[in-house]
């Protein structure tokens, strides 16, 4: 049915695009779904005969899951001698690295040329090959004669003085086009004889791509605030439900700091943003169930200039958050040490104190040894300074954005670290290892289950490229994505009853 559908889709919606179209360029156009109808059509007849296969089977929804992409590519004007290239299962890694709002941009034929011999006279990068056609642009193998930074730059200076100025982009990038199994054999054989690297594997090259790879905004981004700030009242509401002191004073009392707390995460942001003149989107809201919030996500909308200056951007805002988060739960604790009618503070359950081990043990020192940690029902509720909690939220909430999870802060920064290839591993154990404190019951309020599944399918797998891709952070750099991972450890882990 789904096919009939889509057949008589074509015929209907689509006949003024076909009705002014040549016989050839009609049966181009039609070539998928007349396809899709002759493996439809054999397949019915192997199910008269009872020789239906599970192979068979998934061809058919392959043939027609293929034939509606290629008619997606000719709807966005994609040539059809390119159409194989973009179905291309090895070209995904590239498809990766682009926008899809600017994927159809790509560079003319002869602004292309002109690049390449502008890189071919050149004294800081040797091509090995012509421009190959990807997705969304063309890539260039060659050799750099310099390291990355010095290579965009000397080649920005030739590009701002020529004729192609303002009609491409480029990057110094690894081989984004994943090698079939008998390259990673050739290689491996290669490693294995001492004539090859690991670095072969992934070779750097130079894609080039048309001038502006600015994303789409978020469309969502309006709903997310609108939720999330909800869930921040919401929060705050509850916490005073309990004594009955809901005014307006109050709430705002608790709420306040919880906003000014993510205000200067988004400040460190910005402050790196514009210092190293990278251009970022507006903060929106990460809706947060139990604790109001998880914070926000920024969209980069203009590429880093490469790793280290992508590690910066993304570290700024939870580590200057974490620390604002400490100082402000340490004022809490003084100003609620001093203070003696507490009925008008915020009620929260023990089962909240006990959520992250790095707070908790402040607290407890702060007050002089377990105090109400241990020994005590999870829902046991207690008045505790506004500050205080809002500061838990704070370490809570930045701890999270340290995990390595897609393009939030800390997924941004072992990209950074390990490379677009090798992050994918820490990212997959940072998941793993959320799912199975929920699991196994070690995440009482389900802070970091939640989390995971938001993240899961509500954050996208897609960041514009840096401009230079293959040199990496260093060893500090490196030292303190392991001491950040560690932090959040404690952040995150809850306090054992």
């Amino acid at each position: 049915d789904m096919v009939a559908w889509d057949l008589a889709a074509v015929t209907e919606d689509d006949a003024l695009r076909y009705k002014d179209l040549t016989d050839d360029e009609l049966r181009i156009q039609l070539s998928g779904s007349i396809e899709i109808f002759y493996e439809i059509l054999e397949f019915e007849r192997a199910k008269e005969r009872d020789e239906v296969t599970d192979e068979m089977a998934t061809g058919v929804l392959e043939k027609i899951f293929s034939s509606a992409m290629k008619d997606e590519l000719r709807r966005q004007g994609v040539r059809e001698e390119d159409i194989d290239t973009w179905t291309d299962m090895k070209m995904q890694r590239v498809l990766n690295l682009i926008p899809d709002s600017t994927l159809f941009s790509t560079p003319s034929d002869d602004s292309i040329k002109k690049f390449f011999k502008m890189v071919t006279d050149s004294d800081v990068f040797n091509p090995t090959s012509r421009p190959e056609k990807v997705p969304g642009g063309f890539i260039i193998r060659g050799h750099a004669k310099t390291n990355g930074d010095n290579l965009i730059s000397n080649l920005d200076e030739l590009i701002a003085s020529s004729e192609i100025a303002n009609k491409i982009q480029f990057f110094y990038v690894l081989d984004p086009i994943e090698k079939s199994e008998e390259e990673l054999d050739r290689i491996g054989m290669q490693i294995g004889l001492g004539d090859a690297s690991f670095d072969d594997l992934e070779c750097p090259l130079l894609l080039v791509t048309g001038p502006d790879i600015t994303p789409d905004e978020n469309e969502f981004q309006g709903l997310a605030n609108f939720l999330g700030f909800g869930n921040l009242i919401y929060f705050c509401l509850t916490t005073f439900g309990e004594v009955g002191s809901l005014s307006a004073e109050n709430v705002v009392s608790l709420l306040l700091p919880i906003i000014c707390l993510q205000l200067i995460h988004d400040l460190g942001h910005r402050i790196i943003a514009v210092l190293s003149g990278t251009e970022i989107s507006l903060p929106y809201l990460i809706p947060g169930g139990g604790i109001g919030s998880y914070g926000t996500i920024i969209d980069l909308q203009s590429p880093p200039k490469n790793r280290s200056a992508l590690f910066d951007l993304a570290v700024s805002g939870p580590l200057v958050g974490i620390i604002s988060s400490i100082l402000l739960l340490f004022a809490g604790l003084l100003r609620g040490s001093t203070s003696t009618d507490v009925t008008n503070f915020p009620s929260v359950s023990i089962e909240f104190l006990r959520s992250s081990s790095l707070a908790s043990e402040i607290v407890s020192k702060f007050m002089g040894g377990d105090l109400f940690f241990t020994g005590q029902s999870a829902d046991t509720f207690i008045h505790i300074h506004p500050w205080v909690v809002s500061a838990y939220l704070g370490i809570i909430i930045n701890g999270l954005n340290f995990l390595p999870l897609k393009v939030t802060d800390g997924g941004r920064m072992m990209q950074a670290a390990l490379g677009r290839t090798y992050s994918k591993l820490p990212e997959a154990i940072a998941f793993f290892c959320l799912f199975l404190a929920g699991f196994f019951g070690k995440d009482e309020m389900n802070i970091l289950v939640v989390y995971a599944f938001f993240v899961s399918f509500a954050v996208g797998e897609k960041d514009l490229p840096c401009r230079n891709e293959v040199d990496d952070i260093g060893i500090g750099r490196s030292i303190f994505s392991i001491f950040a991972l560690f932090v959040a450890a404690l952040a995150l882990t809850p306090l054992a009853s």
